[in-house]
């Protein structure tokens, strides 16, 4: 099985030659990697890449990954290879105007993600009986929204409802958490504590494996059927993401519990708080070792969703009514 190469060095220097990358340190060591065992390459922090370099990680079919060290949410994507089928992404955009077709999607997606948010409290109700009340509170009010988006007659309404479930869930979830760690709230720009980094660290990576395994099957990560198509916005991704978000929120927790990460291993800067790198030697393994059971799942849905397509959408080639004006205009 190929592996996730995560560099986090100042000043390294990555170049390639023939089949492999090769890694330079400031100090003039030097080590390979074939690209053959790689499948995705992550970078944080201040790294010198040579442009040959992006381009043959490509032709290798390796995603990389480009993360900010000032910024936990902000990254950039080079992607591998690209599926080749140009039918299956206009399939997708006729499926994302079918107003009915991507309703119904984004109800699964919604009511996936409640779901999960429920037995998670339900497993948190149970594992600790200090906050029993909280946790049993939050279970009943919760549960009512699991039912009640297959009742939404738009997109709007269903926001409203996973608005209210996050409501729910994450004042519940806070309790977790000691007060000095200052969680209250889920805050993205910028996270403000330590929890907050962290979840938006693990959303951040854990979103380039959805774009990566979209893009493995010919999808096209940034046309969604739920969250809306915003300029640079991965929406298909995003949506693939929701009903994960509860798993990676426990696996937070557990870090923290365990004291895999502790709250000494975070800087701030201005208002924004971010994992150290002595954190981040730590988190990265953590996570690998999640997604190893984390990918099969999303590869799964990746598939189901061509599957979809392909079920509710005819094949253009077939259809008697279409015209190329269809697509262009």
């Amino acid at each position: 099985m190929n592996q996730t190469v995560y560099v986090d060095r100042k000043y390294i220097k990555l170049t390639g030659e023939k089949k492999q990358l090769i890694f330079h340190t400031e100090e003039g060591q030097r080590s390979s990697l074939p690209f053959r065992l790689i499948d995705r390459l992550i970078i944080h922090g201040h790294c010198l890449i040579d442009t040959w370099l992006l381009g043959k990680l490509s032709e290798n079919d390796i995603t990389t990954v480009l993360l900010s060290s000032l910024r936990a949410k902000q990254a950039a994507v080079i992607n591998g290879q690209q599926h080749n089928d140009a039918s299956l992404h206009i399939r997708q955009y006729q499926f994302y105007e079918e107003t009915q077709l991507s309703l119904r999607a984004s109800k699964r997606i919604v009511k996936a993600k409640l779901l999960r948010q429920y037995r998670q409290l339900k497993k948190m109700q149970q594992q600790l009986p200090e906050h029993r009340k909280v946790f049993f509170h939050a279970c009943a009010s919760l549960w009512p929204l699991t039912e009640a988006v297959l009742t939404a007659n738009n997109k709007a309404q269903l926001l409203g409802f996973e608005g209210a479930g996050a409501r729910i869930y994450f004042a519940a979830y806070s309790r977790l958490f000691p007060k000095e760690m200052n969680f209250t709230r889920r805050q993205k720009r910028p996270p403000s504590d330590p929890v907050n980094a962290m979840l938006s660290l693990s959303y951040t990576l854990f979103s380039s494996r959805c774009t990566q395994a979209l893009n493995s099957v010919g999808l096209d990560p940034y046309i969604g059927f739920y969250h809306s198509i915003n300029y640079s916005r991965k929406s298909l991704a995003a949506d693939m993401m929701e009903p994960w978000r509860p798993l990676i929120d426990y696996f937070i927790y557990h870090l923290f519990n365990n004291q895999q990460i502790t709250v000494d291993m975070f800087n701030y800067k201005d208002s924004s708080c971010l994992l150290n790198k002595e954190g981040r030697s730590r988190f990265y393994p953590a996570f690998e070792h999640e997604m190893k059971v984390w990918q099969k799942g999303i590869n799964r849905m990746a598939r189901f969703m061509v599957r979809e397509l392909e079920q509710q959408i005819p094949d253009i080639q077939h259809r008697s009514d279409y015209r190329s004006t269809d697509i262009i205009m």
